[in-house]
């Protein structure tokens, strides 16, 4: 049988995305429309009045009282006052894996606060508030672009603007952080001319006839779709536990002795006995980018285990087997569009004005008519009319025949006005209780109304949890290939965010125990991901302040007073106090106060020696 060439191979791979791409938007069609009609609802100007109801309120005013994006951009404030934050820790014990977690921590804190990385995170929370999905990519880039001969890599996250129509992943996978998922899908649009200048590929052209989706177009005259198109592959490999002399663990694959060919030397070197040996199934992702008609490119294998799209979800639901999501937006629509329409018949029938019109014959106002049609802006101080003469009786006509009486406000209209502002405060909370500010309230009681009010946006909070603990996850698989050179110094954040350097694979001596490990190993190490919400770390540093400054009004023992004085200054936000607090850190680490890290621990053994 003749081997498969380049172009089979491509041409089956194109063939099962587009079945793919067929499924899942066929399934998700209209839930994803509707996401995206959530977010016009609440940021797009006139958007809450798309549809049938445009029509029926033609050549009428239609205003909008946007309540719908107050509540959006208090769930949106909450999460940006209160990071989540991620932590490595280690399975297994013993110095490597420790300090390869606090490494893998320190790495990942500082990937996480780029500038790009906070756009990421933001815009996916932002829209899965909003539309009920969210997305941001993690993806391998070099250190410097500008030098060929440099393969050292990084990880950074990306973020994927209009997710809910653009982002889809495996429609078998059913775990909220699609860490199941088998393969998935990104839609980049490009102009006409700007994908021909990214892929030199000629005239970008629809799905061919016998292939055509009928529900999604790839290519319109002004913009066309190209996929990333993320499958995984499942490769066989041996996996190697090695025991050290201090009995703690290290795992070793193939892939890592092909990375480092001196690793198994080493181990034997520092006495590490391999206890045992197993064929595993490892999975490979490999990416493609294709347009409606072929693979564009193949980009090969990625780093990571896992498709690199970390999905976020507002309300999230598995209904006939189809995955329905929605955000704060969807179950507000109706009331905000009843108060827009009965506020706009109000300022209607108030624009009509409240002055009975006259009813004359043409005759009356011959020659004074743009007197009449322009009283209402010039308020004229009297109007004309002429004589009439009645042509039977004889008698002069003495003013109007008749009136038009002014429009009522119905009485239905009031009561519809505040059953729809008190359903808009139902379903999207009421923040008026947290927002007053009473002199003889403690703080203890505003600090309970304000827990009531940040419960209306822990779901969705709750659910970003999850996605950042998936990118976590994510993350380390990718660094766990890209992090292998020894002595590689990478940039790291210490807890305060301060930015630290870490340096890669450190063969060193425990101080405790005298065995040789390697200081911040992250490829080889056993780690697992702990998540946690709450104040940035400057808020942090505040409350502590706070908190210390009461303390010392009871405390009457001069060394406490002492340590505690010195902890208020080591966490005073301001500038230009970096230098005093890490003075007054070295002065509690001196006397034993505050536990040293590691870093600080090797240079504290220096200088006693």
């Amino acid at each position: 049988m003749a081997a498969t060439t380049s172009a089979e191979r491509l041409a089956k791979v194109h063939a099962r995305m587009l079945s793919r791409f067929d499924r899942i938007w066929g399934a998700t069609r209209d839930e994803r429309l509707q996401s995206l009609q959530d977010r016009r609802f609440a940021f797009v100007a006139g958007a809450q009045w798309e549809g049938s109801l445009s029509e029926q309120f033609s050549n009428r005013p239609r205003l909008e009282i946007n309540k719908v994006r107050k509540a959006v951009a208090r769930v949106i404030s909450e999460y940006r006052q209160n990071r989540v934050e991620a932590r490595y820790v280690a399975r297994r014990g013993g110095p490597a894996n420790e300090s390869a977690a606090d490494a893998a921590t320190s790495a990942y804190r500082a990937a996480c606060g780029t500038a790009l990385a906070e756009v990421a995170r933001d815009n996916a929370f932002e829209e899965a508030v909003t539309g009920g999905i969210g997305a941001w990519r993690l993806r391998a880039v070099y250190e410097d672009e500008r030098d060929p001969e440099s393969e050292v890599q990084r990880v950074e996250a990306e973020p994927i603007y209009d997710a809910d129509v653009r982002v889809f992943l495996d429609d078998n996978s059913l775990r909220p952080d699609k860490s199941d998922a088998k393969w998935g899908f990104v839609l980049t649009p490009y102009t006409t001319e700007a994908y021909e200048e990214a892929f030199n590929n000629g005239d970008p052209v629809s799905w061919p006839a016998e292939t055509t989706l009928r529900q999604f177009d790839w290519a319109t005259t002004d913009t066309v779709f190209v996929a990333e198109y993320y499958e995984i592959q499942v490769k066989k490999t041996t996996l190697r536990l090695y025991r050290h002399l201090d009995g703690s663990e290290q795992r070793v694959m193939d892939r890592d002795i092909e990375m480092d060919p001196d690793l198994e030397r080493w181990l034997s070197a520092v006495g590490a006995k391999k206890v045992a040996e197993r064929n595993i199934d490892v999975p490979e992702v490999r990416k493609y980018l294709a347009n409606g008609v072929e693979v564009i490119e193949d980009c090969g294998r990625i780093p990571g285990e896992y498709v690199p799209i970390v999905m976020t979800y507002g309300h999230r639901a598995i209904v006939d087997g189809i995955e329905r999501c929605s955000g704060i937006v969807r179950i507000s629509k109706d009331p905000q569009r009843l108060k827009n329409m009965l506020t706009s018949k109000l300022a209607d029938l108030s624009a009509t004005g409240s002055n009975r019109k006259p009813i004359l014959f043409p005759e009356q106002v011959a020659g004074h008519t743009t007197m009449w049609s322009e009283d209402n802006i010039k308020n004229n101080p009297y109007l004309l009319i002429n004589k009439m003469i009645d042509p039977v009786s004889g008698q002069l006509l003495m003013g109007p025949i008749n009136y038009v009486e002014p429009p009522t406000v119905p009485q239905a209209l009031g009561a519809l006005l505040e059953l729809s502002e008190f359903d808009i405060k139902d379903l999207l909370g009421s923040t008026e209780q947290a927002e007053k500010v009473v002199s003889n309230v403690s703080e203890k009681t505003v600090s309970l109304i304000q827990q009531q009010v940040d419960l209306q946006s822990y779901i969705y909070i709750s659910s970003f949890q999850r996605a950042e603990k998936y990118a976590g996850i994510v993350w380390l698989s990718m660094v766990k290939e890209l992090f292998v050179e020894r002595g590689r110094k990478i940039q790291g954040a210490n807890g305060d965010g301060e930015p630290e350097v870490i340096e890669l694979q450190k063969r060193t001596i425990d101080s405790k125990s005298g065995a040789a490990y390697v200081a911040a190993d992250i490829p080889t190490a056993d780690l697992e991901l702990n998540i946690t919400f709450g104040p940035s770390s400057a808020s942090r540093r505040t409350s502590t302040v706070r908190e210390l400054t009461e303390m010392l009004g009871i405390v009457k023992d001069p060394e406490t007073v002492a340590v505690l004085e010195s902890l208020v200054l080591m966490n005073m936000e301001g500038e230009g106090l970096q230098d005093t607090r890490a003075f007054f850190r070295k002065k509690l680490l001196a006397i034993g106060a505050v536990e040293p890290t590691d870093a600080e621990r090797e240079e504290m053994s220096e200088n006693a020696a």
